[in-house]
């Protein structure tokens, strides 16, 4: 039985199951060169021998340095770099796998370095676990902090071409990766000078995770590029009123009018009414502007509540807009019927309008009665419903018409 054997003797053959391993004859270590990991890995399950061995095995594969790279190994090999990617290249199944992390803990033991594309893998695949465990490990903390893959100094993402594990972590949103990124050290840490980029490439994927950890933790950093995206975010973002909701209430941002806009167009109603009373906006009577917008995104609620509030539209201005819409909300068309029929003139083609969209009998009878302009065309497309009720009262009004 090979369990019974001297761990010398294991260890020698070990080292001969490697072509050309350099180390053939040690037996004091195992050292390989080019072994396959994944074919060392498989041997852990032949029996409870195999894996103990195995797993009690430290530095098994050479450090590679293409620096320094040895002259016995130039015979077997000279290019450090081809080893270095075959490497990196037969753990790539290990990083997109479940894969246990007391694996990847091993594999750092045995000098096998993650390469920016394992650890992109991983981060993609929101390890957080392995990460955490590979900052115990210098080439790995060499590899994820490497500020060749970083641009310009205030512009991680102005490289296309480039990569770091930070641009991967805010791409997947893995929130907890770029804490640990960004927490991890505050002295030399290249990705806390790029914090800007950092935020910016969050709303460019829309992440609300990234993002609101961002404005939470390193608002210092960020309070001029928070005030300047501030429309960005509301226009790129959907559901995030709490996120802009923690922004406002903490004077991190200031509510212009154009914004304001801007959160009518989301349906923000409780963001919008806190910003309207805290920015000082219930003091303008002529939000024709903002009731327009309204308008254009049936945000009925809004509308209703800016006209409660005393604002003012011309009627003509309402008129041109709201009639112009191909689509109606029915909620919203019945709330102008019922409450704000003075913004409509008689002359205008309301009647035809709710016709087309199919209002109820009661409401157009209603406007018929007011003496709201219809023609021919629109009693015809009521007998061609064959809604006989309301065609016989447009009918009988029709000569009062002037």
């Amino acid at each position: 039985m090979i369990d019974n054997l001297p761990e010398d003797i294991i260890n020698l053959i070990f080292n001969n199951l490697e072509e050309n391993n350099p180390c053939k004859y040690d037996m004091a270590k195992v050292s390989f060169l080019k072994m396959d990991i994944n074919f060392i890995l498989s041997l852990k399950g032949v029996n409870r021998f195999f894996k103990r061995y195995i797993e009690e095995k430290e530095d098994m594969w050479i450090q590679i340095n293409k620096k320094n790279y040895l002259e016995s190994y130039q015979n077997i090999d000279p290019t450090p770099g081809a080893i270095i990617d075959s490497r990196s290249s037969q753990i790539n199944d290990l990083c997109l796998k479940n894969t246990p992390c007391h694996v990847f803990r091993w594999l750092m033991d045995n000098n096998i370095v993650l390469s920016q594309k394992n650890i992109d893998y991983l981060i993609v695949k929101n390890r957080v676990d392995v990460v955490k465990t590979g900052f115990h490990y210098q080439e790995f903390l060499k590899t994820i902090f490497n500020k060749f893959h970083l641009a310009a100094s205030n512009d991680i993402f102005g490289i296309s071409q480039n990569t770091s594990p930070m641009i991967t972590a805010v791409k997947y949103d893995r929130v907890e990766i770029v804490k640990l990124l960004l927490e991890s050290s505050s002295y030399g840490n290249p990705f806390v000078d790029q914090i800007e980029s950092i935020f910016i490439e969050a709303i460019k994927y829309i992440h609300r995770g990234t993002l609101s950890y961002l404005i939470v933790n390193h608002y210092d950093r960020l309070s001029q590029t928070i005030d300047r995206k501030f429309s960005s975010l509301i226009m790129r973002f959907n559901n995030i009123e709490d996120i802009l909701f923690y922004i406002v209430v903490n004077n991190k941002s200031d509510v212009k009018r154009d914004t304001m806009k801007s959160l009518i167009s989301k349906n923000y109603i409780e963001l919008f009414q806190h910003c309207y009373i805290k920015y000082g906006y219930d003091k303008f009577k002529n939000n024709s502007d903002l009731l327009s917008k309204c308008i254009e995104y049936n945000c009925f609620v809004l509308f209703d509540y800016l006209m409660t509030k005393n604002s003012y539209i011309n009627p003509s201005e309402f008129s041109a807009h709201f009639l112009s819409k191909r689509r109606h909300n029915i909620v919203f068309v019945n709330m102008i019927l019922d409450k704000y029929l003075d913004l409509i003139p008689l002359k205008e083609k309301l009647i035809t309008m709710c016709i087309r969209e199919k209002i109820d009998d009661k409401r157009i009878s209603h406007l018929i009665l007011q003496g709201y302009h219809y023609d021919e065309k629109d009693i015809i497309e009521v007998l061609n419903v064959k809604n006989l009720q309301l065609a016989k009262t447009m009918i009988n009004s029709y000569s009062n018409i002037p």
